[in-house]
Protein backbone atom coordinates (compact mmCIF):
# COMPACT_ATOMS: atom_id res chain seq x y z
CA UNK A 1 0.00 0.00 0.00
CA UNK A 2 3.19 1.86 0.59
CA UNK A 3 3.81 2.36 -3.28
CA UNK A 4 -0.11 3.13 -4.04
CA UNK A 5 -0.15 5.75 -1.35
CA UNK A 6 3.01 7.58 -2.93
CA UNK A 7 1.39 6.92 -6.17
CA UNK A 8 -1.63 8.47 -5.40
CA UNK A 9 0.02 11.87 -3.53
CA UNK A 10 2.04 12.32 -7.78
CA UNK A 11 -1.07 11.85 -9.50
CA UNK A 12 -2.79 14.11 -7.02
CA UNK A 13 -0.24 16.99 -7.32
CA UNK A 14 -0.12 16.19 -11.55
CA UNK A 15 -4.06 16.81 -11.01
CA UNK A 16 -3.96 19.77 -9.49
CA UNK A 17 -1.12 21.14 -11.68
CA UNK A 18 -2.80 20.02 -14.93
CA UNK A 19 -5.98 22.16 -13.06
CA UNK A 20 -3.98 25.02 -12.90
CA UNK A 21 -2.94 25.04 -16.81
CA UNK A 22 -6.72 25.47 -17.24
CA UNK A 23 -6.95 28.44 -14.99
CA UNK A 24 -5.98 30.49 -17.82
CA UNK A 25 -8.45 29.76 -19.51
CA UNK A 26 -10.91 30.28 -17.11
CA UNK A 27 -9.78 33.78 -16.82
CA UNK A 28 -11.66 34.17 -20.17
CA UNK A 29 -14.91 32.52 -19.23
CA UNK A 30 -17.27 32.47 -16.19
CA UNK A 31 -19.50 30.57 -14.12
CA UNK A 32 -19.72 26.62 -14.72
CA UNK A 33 -15.94 26.32 -16.10
CA UNK A 34 -14.39 28.27 -12.80
CA UNK A 35 -16.22 25.66 -11.01
CA UNK A 36 -15.46 22.87 -12.65
CA UNK A 37 -11.71 23.84 -12.21
CA UNK A 38 -12.31 24.64 -8.39
CA UNK A 39 -13.77 21.06 -8.36
CA UNK A 40 -10.98 19.43 -10.04
CA UNK A 41 -8.33 21.16 -7.59
CA UNK A 42 -10.67 20.01 -4.55
CA UNK A 43 -10.49 17.03 -6.26
CA UNK A 44 -6.55 16.53 -6.62
CA UNK A 45 -6.43 17.73 -2.96
CA UNK A 46 -8.18 15.58 -1.36
CA UNK A 47 -6.47 12.78 -3.57
CA UNK A 48 -3.20 13.81 -1.73
CA UNK A 49 -4.75 13.72 1.08
CA UNK A 50 -5.88 10.09 0.48
CA UNK A 51 -1.93 9.10 -0.11
CA UNK A 52 -1.02 10.86 2.99
CA UNK A 53 -3.83 9.05 5.14
CA UNK A 54 -2.72 5.93 3.88
CA UNK A 55 1.06 6.43 4.44
CA UNK A 56 -0.09 7.01 8.06
CA UNK A 57 -2.37 3.92 7.88
CA UNK A 58 -5.32 5.82 8.71
CA UNK A 59 -7.70 3.60 6.32
CA UNK A 60 -10.94 5.09 7.19
CA UNK A 61 -10.08 8.83 6.64
CA UNK A 62 -8.36 7.63 3.29
CA UNK A 63 -11.59 5.73 1.98
CA UNK A 64 -13.73 8.97 2.85
CA UNK A 65 -11.41 11.22 1.10
CA UNK A 66 -11.05 8.60 -1.66
CA UNK A 67 -14.89 8.64 -2.17
CA UNK A 68 -15.27 12.72 -1.56
CA UNK A 69 -12.51 12.86 -4.22
CA UNK A 70 -14.58 10.80 -6.63
CA UNK A 71 -17.64 12.38 -6.23
CA UNK A 72 -15.81 16.12 -6.41
CA UNK A 73 -14.45 14.42 -10.20
CA UNK A 74 -17.82 13.42 -11.22
CA UNK A 75 -19.80 16.88 -10.30
CA UNK A 76 -16.71 18.92 -11.90
CA UNK A 77 -17.01 16.60 -15.27
CA UNK A 78 -20.97 16.55 -15.25
CA UNK A 79 -20.92 20.69 -14.99
CA UNK A 80 -18.57 21.33 -17.67
CA UNK A 81 -16.41 18.66 -19.61
CA UNK A 82 -12.85 20.06 -19.33
CA UNK A 83 -10.85 17.51 -18.43
CA UNK A 84 -8.22 16.00 -20.34
CA UNK A 85 -8.06 11.74 -21.11
CA UNK A 86 -5.24 11.57 -19.04
CA UNK A 87 -7.26 13.53 -16.28
CA UNK A 88 -9.89 11.68 -16.36
CA UNK A 89 -8.08 8.62 -15.69
CA UNK A 90 -6.61 10.25 -12.41
CA UNK A 91 -10.15 11.67 -11.72
CA UNK A 92 -11.84 8.24 -11.91
CA UNK A 93 -9.51 5.20 -12.22
CA UNK A 94 -7.22 5.91 -9.50
CA UNK A 95 -10.25 6.73 -6.75
CA UNK A 96 -12.17 3.26 -7.76
CA UNK A 97 -8.92 1.36 -7.92
CA UNK A 98 -7.88 2.39 -4.46
CA UNK A 99 -11.64 2.20 -2.95
CA UNK A 100 -11.44 -1.33 -4.01
CA UNK A 101 -7.47 -1.92 -2.49
CA UNK A 102 -9.12 -0.08 0.68
CA UNK A 103 -11.94 -3.00 0.69
CA UNK A 104 -9.82 -5.67 -0.29
CA UNK A 105 -9.91 -7.82 2.56
CA UNK A 106 -5.76 -8.47 3.27
CA UNK A 107 -4.60 -12.47 4.30
CA UNK A 108 -1.56 -12.25 6.22
CA UNK A 109 2.24 -12.88 4.45
CA UNK A 110 3.79 -16.26 5.73
CA UNK A 111 7.21 -15.20 4.32
CA UNK A 112 7.69 -12.67 7.38
CA UNK A 113 6.01 -14.83 10.11
CA UNK A 114 9.10 -16.89 10.53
Amino acid sequence: MKLAAILTVLLGALGILGAMNEWGAASQHAGAYLLAIVLGVAASLLLVGAGVAILRQKNQAARLAVALSLVCFVAARLLFPWMSIFLQLIGFVVPVGLLIALYWPRKSSRLGAA
